[in-house]
């Protein structure tokens, strides 16, 4: 049995040049980026998962879906997913390309 810790956090746009440069000299703080952790013991070397993530409170634009698992030492696997939220498209919040 192995334990494995897992991450999933959704990212938006990357700020602009002048943003960076703000926070570089920490005249602006940089974004909080949400995200939740857990840890599972996992009996087999694979497992099947599914996970459900809520989008429906963010803003139109343009996001990162990051998901990370980290093994007993530490070394992690990250796997990253865009996508956009368009609400004008449909005038729902069904929208996601």
């Amino acid at each position: 049995m192995r334990p494995l810790r897992f991450t999933i956090s959704i990212e938006g746009e990357r700020p602009g040049w002048f943003t960076r440069g703000l926070q570089a000299v920490r005249i602006r703080s940089a974004s909080r980026v949400p995200e939740v952790s857990w840890t599972e013991t996992l009996a087999t070397s694979a497992q099947p998962m599914a996970i459900t993530v809520d989008i429906a409170d963010l803003e139109d634009g343009d996001y990162i879906l990051r998901i990370r698992v980290a093994g007993p030492d530490g070394s992690p696997a990250v796997g990253e997913r865009p996508f956009s939220v368009d609400r004008s498209r449909t005038g729902t919040d069904e929208s996601v390309r």
